[in-house]
């Protein structure tokens, strides 16, 4: 993990905005056109003392901004979550996070795989191999519909229901399912309650392949 913990919010700003442009002489310019954001001296400064980024120009003229390698690292450990900037992130933030992402996309899309993809695999890394597989199979199956978790858990037997909660939970935070309780709660049947998930304090009862909203 890199040394420079101490991230500050302007600071984790230009770092994910200058990695954002690809790193290499970014235009301090370009910065604020794209992103608007308006660095301070100090706040260019400390980040520059430690060797995260090399900063040419000033005094007049024009600013251009190039990340070492250890600055890299600390992108990857602020993207990673190994390093959580100070205080709350601001609309700045998300300017620049929105454009890292279509970045990774886009660099996703030229290896020939997608975040969806990369989501998967880390999910079956973590679980049974089978697991995630089936889970994604079941829901492509159903073409759009709803599956009953009652359904899908009779089908995915005999993996235990603990796995299938952890598949079904990281499909859902990627955005790669859909979920829902049962809308008539007095029609619930034990089989259905005992099917059901927990998802923030929700018990949902059905799933379906989509993005969530």
């Amino acid at each position: 993990m890199s040394d420079f913990t101490n991230v500050t919010i302007p600071e984790y700003n230009l770092l994910i905005g200058v990695a954002a442009l690809d790193g290499n002489e970014v235009p301090n310019k370009e910065l604020v056109e794209r992103f608007g954001l308006k660095t301070r001296p100090q706040e260019r400064q400390r980040i520059k003392d430690a060797k995260k980024l090399l900063i040419d120009g000033g005094q007049g003229h024009p600013l251009y901004y190039t990340l070492t390698d250890p600055g890299w690292d600390l992108v990857d450990d602020l993207l990673n979550g190994d390093v959580v900037p100070k205080g709350s992130l601001t609309g700045r933030s998300a300017r620049v996070l929105h454009a890292i992402t279509q970045t990774l996309a886009a660099a996703n899309r030229a290896n020939g795989s997608s975040i969806a993809g990369v989501v998967l695999t880390r999910i079956k890394d973590d679980t049974t191999p089978d697991a995630a597989d089936e889970v994604v199979n079941i829901l492509d199956a159903a073409d759009g519909d709803w599956v009953p978790l009652q359904e899908l858990r009779s089908e995915l037997a005999p993996i235990d229901k603990d796995e299938i909660d952890a598949v079904l939970t990281e499909l859902f935070e990627a955005g790669i399912v859909q979920v829902a309780p049962e809308e008539n709660r007095a029609s619930v049947t034990p089989e259905q309650h005992d099917a059901g998930w927990f998802l923030g304090g929700t018990k949902v009862h059905y799933v379906m392949k989509g993005r969530n909203v």
